[in-house]
């Protein structure tokens, strides 16, 4: 009846709400009569005798007893232990100490003790605020003596930093002194370690009857190496086969998963069907529950009224917005005769002043027809009509091209022109009405206009070219077969010698997967009928001038003047210097092509790497067809460096992509080369048979920290070392 928990029994009474029991036969024995006592309110209505009559219909017991079955009527029987029935209905409850809801009296007294509580609640977490704020107020005083001292406490800036300079310098030259006695003591090391290299050399080749001998030895080495490769390559299959053992395994297992999961999916399914057919069934049933309602008329008309409604306010709002608009529209007709009006007036100005430039510009008779026109325009409408002609001429050419771009195109080409004419002395001057003169002012008493200037420049060149007809022959003869063949032929040779290098560098690559690689300079095909072939012409510029007879020194003579002849025509048409066409005829580096070429597995020729072929290539492969030539190419720059000029080459994520034994010969080529270098990368520590030394930082940062922990190991080719500070 009044379950602990706040769980509301048969007799409570939530606010406004009332509940009735009407007695209809008391229970023999003992009742709730006999352990309650009936307080009715003044205003209830009920007197206690009523009540006492309604508890007699509640049979109680303190402990377990047998309800009679054959009762004729339903009973009510409440038990101490919290079991009950009600008619038909039993069950069990659990009791608390006190009744907290049954009668108002019992309630009004719940509530007066459960304020009681929350007040002595209350004043505990007044005074908990009281320590709390007497707590803050000695905190803050603390903190303010404490500031204050802070504040009187003297300035030592001066001093400190004197200090961290001096800890600087002691620091440094510790380290210099560390860095001298290491030096000091590895070269040592080494002297002591080559002579029992000697000591035991001697000692371990006394008793043999061979490998006495560097050739041997050598012979020997190239042994251990094929030993070697073959080692890697079996290392390198068994790695496959671990692999796909692995991959077939997970396979299977991705196989049970995907069954279980269809047959799991199968029963969800006829879940989902079964759920769908009674769905079907409840929405069938409610459509006939509305049909008999008469609720969908009722919806229709709701509808057909809105929709009605929204069509009507549409239609006031189209009104609206129509009377806006045929008000705006009549004042911009308004504002667009005033603005036509001003327009007109500006126009009119505008008419008059470009006729008086046009008229200025026609005195300086800069065309032949014009000069020949101005005497014979007296009145408005002979200008208009020349104007008219003038326009047709040239609008084909000037029709879309605006004026600020001509201006710019002008500009450009007369600062090209000022650079190659400076003996010329070209001048620009800006009229006020807009005009450009350009003069050239190499006699500054009688300027030359650029018609002038062009006639002479042509006359000069005419000059020139029949002067340099006669010299043609003794010039090439003296520049191109002689003095720039020489160099010529210099860098030819040492870059096919840097070829072949290359080649035999990328041919010794031992792949896992079989690919090998070549470096091939071919030279181009020739350009015109006029032109030797590339080929043709290095074995010509490769003999010395004195071996060479007329007929030959000919087709060189007309080869280089076929390709000057066709720079100058360049050099004319972009507006360039000569100078730089003759620089890139004369590039040797021009008339040849790098051709790599790869072989792989059984392949006994090597076939041009092209684009389609790279693409079947696996990722390992890539990178390995990309890296060899980047150290090639990287390797030809240092080539050119004095020989104490260190060789360094840094790669970020180094190797991405290759696999371990394709990474250890990467490091064989990088050591043949005698490169330096610096590398980053998560999984790649370089301690392979083929890398003499190395020095290898491991950089531990676990969870992002703010702190960076570096662990110091050296690699002396055999094994690697932790470097303990």
């Amino acid at each position: 009846m009044d379950s602990p928990g706040g769980k509301v029994g048969l007799l409570d009474q939530e606010q406004e709400e009332e509940i009735w029991i009407e007695p209809v036969f008391p229970v023999p024995g003992e009742t709730l009569a006999d352990i309650l006592y009936p307080t009715p309110p003044l205003d209830s209505g009920l007197t206690e005798e009523d009540i006492r009559q309604a508890l007699n219909c509640f049979g109680w017991s303190l402990t377990e007893c047998h309800l009679a079955s054959e009762a004729k009527q339903p009973r009510a029987h409440i038990m101490g232990n919290g079991n009950y029935q009600l008619g038909p209905l039993a069950g069990s409850n659990c009791s608390k100490p006190r009744a907290e809801y049954i009668g108002k009296e019992t309630r009004l007294r719940t509530k007066q003790l459960a304020i009681a509580q929350l007040e002595v609640e209350i004043e505990k977490l007044a005074k908990e605020i009281e320590k709390v704020e007497t707590e803050v107020a000695l905190l803050n005083r603390q903190r303010q003596v404490m500031q204050e001292e802070l504040e009187a406490f003297p300035d030592d800036k001066e001093i400190q930093d004197q200090l961290d300079v001096l800890q600087k310098l002691s620091y440094r030259l510790n380290e210099i002194i560390n860095q001298e006695q290491k030096v000091e003591a590895w070269y040592k090391q080494r002297v002591a370690f080559w002579r029992d290299l000697q000591i035991k050399l001697a000692e371990q080749t006394a008793d043999w009857s061979r490998l006495k001998n560097e050739s041997q030895l050598n012979e020997a080495v190239e042994f251990c190496t094929d030993y070697r490769s073959h080692i890697s390559e079996l290392g390198s299959l068994w790695m496959r086969y671990r692999e796909s053992a692995q991959y077939l395994g997970n396979q299977r297992s991705q196989q049970s998963d995907l069954q279980h999961t269809v047959e799991e999916d199968k029963a969800e399914q006829y879940d989902l069907e079964e759920q769908k057919g009674k769905n079907a069934a409840q929405i069938s049933q409610l459509i006939k529950l509305i049909a008999e309602m008469g609720i969908e008329d009722i919806h229709r008309q709701i509808m057909e009224g809105k929709e009605e409604k929204v069509s009507l306010n549409k239609t006031i709002e189209d009104l609206h917005d129509q009377k806006g608009k045929q008000e705006r529209t009549l004042g911009g007709i308004i504002s667009d005769r005033d603005s036509n009006q001003k327009q007109l007036e500006e126009s009119q100005s505008i008419l008059v002043k470009a006729t008086e430039q046009w008229k200025t510009e026609l005195q300086l008779a800069l065309v032949s027809q014009w000069k020949e026109i101005y005497g014979q325009l007296n009145d408005e409408k002979a200008i208009r009509q020349y104007c008219k002609q003038i326009t047709k001429e040239y609008s084909g050419l000037f029709a879309n091209i605006k004026k600020d771009r001509v201006m710019s195109e002008l500009y450009d080409e007369f600062n090209k022109a000022k650079v190659n004419l400076q003996d010329y002395v070209l001048e620009i001057e800006y009229l006020d009405s807009g005009r450009v003169i350009i003069t050239s002012k190499r006699d500054r008493m009688n300027p030359l206009p650029p018609l002038q200037l062009l006639d002479e420049l042509t006359e000069l060149e005419n000059e020139q070219r029949i002067l340099l007809t006669a010299r043609d022959r003794e010039l090439y003869e003296e520049i191109i077969i002689g003095s720039v063949g020489k160099a010529i032929r210099s860098r030819i040779h040492r870059a096919r010698d840097w070829a072949v290098q290359m080649d035999e560098l990328m041919k010794r690559r031992d792949t896992s997967s079989g690919l090998r690689l070549s470096l091939k300079w071919v030279p181009l095909e020739r350009k015109t009928e006029d032109e030797l072939d590339t080929e043709t012409l290095i074995e010509l510029l490769m003999r010395d001038a004195d071996r060479m007879d007329d007929e030959e020194i000919e087709r060189v003579i007309s080869h280089f003047r076929t390709r000057i002849l066709r720079a100058k025509q360049e050099a004319q048409e972009e507006q360039g210097t000569l100078r730089r066409h003759i620089y890139q005829l004369l590039d040797y580096r021009s008339w040849f092509e790098f051709r790599l070429e790869h072989r792989k597995g059984d392949q006994s020729n090597y076939t041009e790497l092209t684009d389609s072929k790279f693409n079947v290539l696996s990722g390992g492969e890539k990178a390995m067809a990309m890296y060899i030539p980047l150290f090639a190419a990287s390797y030809s720059r240092y080539s050119d460096a004095s020989a104490d000029a260190p060789k360094i080459i840094s790669l970020d994520e180094a190797f991405a992509g290759v696999d371990d034994v394709n990474m250890r010969d990467m490091f064989h080529l990088l050591t043949d080369m005698g490169f330096d270098y610096i590398m980053t990368s998560q999984v790649l520590w370089g301690c392979y048979d083929t890398v003499p030394s190395l020095a290898i930082y491991e950089i531990y940062r676990p969870k992002d920290i703010d702190v960076v922990t570096l662990f110091h190991y050296r690699w002396n080719g055999e094994r690697r070392v932790l470097v303990e500070k």
